[in-house]
């Protein structure tokens, strides 16, 4: 058992002890919050990830075997454009589960929150996340067609959407003017807080797909041999894939929650830092001394 006590949210962190904390609390909550994510997301990342996986294989394989064909672009079109739809429902689940937990944790409810629960929760909330998406996504998309470093100053700003409305529930424009308030000041220690824990989740990402890489030159370089069939090369790379897809979308759905949850932690500390909200919450409990 564990004797690291349960992680307090509303907390001033610097930015070692908002990644620290950011694992801590993974370990503390992972079954709940997993269990939750599992059931919630999983089967839409895994189908779109097969519909895009589709699009890629045809393309290669009408490539490799009949190049002057006439290929069926509407319905290659068609498999991407839905992969890509699945996996973006997927992924505003997944952000929607997560900050759905925080806010029920925040609360003192996640022991009593069923999967069920908190599925139906998070469903709720969808198109508020998918709107931010937008928002933020069309602000950022314009700055960065004006250069490149106004666009990565923006997104930093407004890294912190997602966990405004899950806490606060500030609605699309609501939460995008409270995230600037709260990072203005600290934006580059939110920006160091995602850009380590992005870096983390990038390094150990193309750790686990190494070994698929490794096996894909090796069999390209075998293809380039003296004697080689670059034909069986090519069907062994193309009967890897479907492996290599589901081993990439794993690793994502574990790795994912990490720069949530650090972004979170940051918007718990900036608030407690301007508006000392947990020192309110706790008075109660010095006037029971």
């Amino acid at each position: 058992m564990s004797n690291i006590a349960p992680i307090r949210l509303r907390q001033v962190r610097d930015l070692g002890q908002v990644i620290s904390d950011t694992f801590v609390f993974l370990r503390q909550n992972w079954k709940p919050l997993y269990k939750a994510l599992a059931f919630g997301t999983l089967p839409l990342l895994v189908l779109g990830s097969f519909l895009m996986m589709r699009f890629v294989t045809d393309t290669m394989t009408r490539a490799m075997h009949d190049p002057m064909a006439t290929p069926n672009v509407m319905g290659m079109l068609g498999s991407m454009f839905l992969g890509y739809l699945v996996i973006g429902v997927g992924l505003l689940m997944f952000v929607s589960i997560i900050q759905e937990y925080l806010r029920a944790y925040l609360a003192e409810e996640h022991h009593m929150l069923s999967t069920s629960d908190l599925l139906r929760r998070a469903l709720g909330q969808v198109p508020t996340y998918l709107g931010l998406a937008i928002v933020a996504g069309v602000i950022v998309m314009a700055l960065c067609l004006v250069f490149v470093l106004p666009g990565i100053w923006i997104a930093i700003c407004l890294c912190l959407v997602n966990t405004c409305h899950g806490i606060e529930r500030t609605g699309v424009f609501g939460s995008i003017g409270r995230s600037f308030q709260l990072v203005k000041g600290a934006w580059w220690s939110t920006f160091g807080i995602l850009f380590l824990l992005g870096l983390l989740v990038g390094a150990i990402a193309y750790a686990v797909m190494i070994p698929f890489y490794a096996v894909m030159g090796l069999g390209m370089m075998s293809c380039m041999q003296p004697g080689g069939d670059p034909q069986e090369a090519a069907n062994s790379i193309l009967g890897m894939m479907p492996l290599m897809m589901g081993v990439m979308s794993l690793v994502y759905f574990l790795l994912y929650p990490i720069p949530i949850v650090g972004a979170a932690l940051q918007y718990f500390s900036q608030v407690e830092q301007k508006e000392q909200r947990g020192l309110g919450d706790r008075l109660p409990e010095f006037d029971k001394l």
